[in-house]
């Protein structure tokens, strides 16, 4: 049902964090990582950024992500 819990239109993408699994919200700060370049982007501001062989995080679990490989 349109409107429900969990309905999405065709084609609306919500990509999760890798880190986290959580939605990452169209205007919240998104770190994307592709062929091992990093960038911070977010998906109002790069609507490909959604799909594709990319790592996609948000920009907290970025950080937490590198601080808990470092210890």
């Amino acid at each position: 049902m349109p409107g429900g819990g969990g309905w999405s239109a065709v084609g609306d993408v919500k990509p999760r964090c890798d880190h986290c699994a959580e939605v990452i919200g169209v205007y919240e700060p998104m770190i994307v990582v592709a062929s091992g370049v990093t960038r911070e982007t977010s998906r109002a501001a790069e609507p490909s950024a959604v799909s594709g062989p990319l790592e996609r995080y948000h920009h907290a679990c970025y950080f937490e992500r590198l601080r808990s490989a470092a210890a």
